[in-house]
């Protein structure tokens, strides 16, 4: 047993109190205290615990999506992303999918004068012999009706003038 508690006065009544109790009953009641307070805790931390697992599993869908979408820009593939609950993902996920469309209106902007560069030459090319393949007619025709070479130099001339190439 407990000594006896200092007296109390009461203030209403002037009282005198004095607390007497098994001690017993105070250990008993602290070690069920204890263990009750204990197992609140281990309950707390477990349910904490799958808490953070099943958020954990609730961002990783999201991200994983985000990754895929950024690794298919960054490889200069199609880039598509589908919506998922995460707000943020979806954001992330809609400018990968604005930046990829920029990035190819870019670079066909940038092939379309590399394939006019490209067609220019040959287009050069082919008018250059066109050219040619006249100035060639003009000259057979030329030498045919000519006897000599004053009268080639003559009648070439005449198809030079013009209105002689219709």
């Amino acid at each position: 047993m407990f000594p006896p508690s200092s007296p109390s006065t009461a203030r209403c009544c002037n009282w005198r109190v004095f607390v007497w109790a098994p001690k017993n009953g105070f250990e008993a009641n602290g070690r069920a205290a204890f263990w009750l307070v204990l197992g609140f805790l281990a309950v707390a931390v477990l349910s904490l615990a799958a808490a953070a697992f099943a958020a954990g599993r609730g961002i990783q869908e999201p991200a994983r999506r985000v990754l895929a979408a950024a690794q298919a820009l960054g490889e200069g593939k199609p880039v598509s992303f589908k919506r998922t609950q995460m707000g943020e993902a979806n954001v992330l996920g809609a400018a990968l999918v604005e930046a990829a469309g920029r990035i190819a209106t870019r670079e066909k902007a940038l092939r379309e004068p590399e394939q006019h560069t490209r067609l220019l030459p040959r287009e050069l090319s082919h008018r250059s012999k066109n050219l040619l393949a006249v100035i060639e007619a003009m000259a057979r025709q030329s030498d045919r009706s000519s006897s000599n070479r004053a009268e080639f130099l003559e009648h070439f001339s005449a198809h030079r003038q013009p209105g002689a190439i219709a």
